[in-house]
């Protein structure tokens, strides 16, 4: 595909700036005490400009139980009841006029009981 380069980095899912970007995000979509359990992230120059851009994939659903089930790889979701602070996203963040930003591309959070915030992709950007 052009733009997009043909080398990835996939950088360490517990580094801290990492797991510090994606718990401000989720802070920011009023989930007051996230977990943060990150599943993946890359590092690519997505517009080909020489800058790379970081996509931060991130999961963590509650269950009926209340933990986090943060030592399995990858739990199935509640599909019919996510618990307060269950979320799933990616998102990017990138360096724009030499201040970094964080953008959601996908996901669903969930603050309160039965109550979503949803967003599709990042506003400008083609998708599938």
């Amino acid at each position: 595909m052009e733009g997009i380069a043909e080398e990835t980095r996939n950088p360490d899912a517990t580094q801290s700036v990492y797991v510090e970007a994606v718990g401000d995000f989720l802070k920011a979509g009023e989930i007051a005490d996230p977990k943060v359990r990150i599943t993946r992230i890359l590092r690519v120059d997505l517009e080909g400009d020489g800058e790379e851009e970081v996509l931060i994939s991130a999961t963590n659903y509650f269950f009926e139980d209340k933990s986090d089930h943060s030592a399995a790889p990858f739990p199935e979701a509640p599909i019919d009841s996510p618990r307060p602070g269950s979320y799933s996203l990616i998102i990017l963040r990138r360096v724009v006029d030499r201040k970094v930003q964080t953008q959601l591309v996908v996901g669903e959070l969930y603050p309160k009981l039965g109550r979503a915030c949803r967003s599709e992709r990042v506003p400008g950007r083609r998708g599938p």
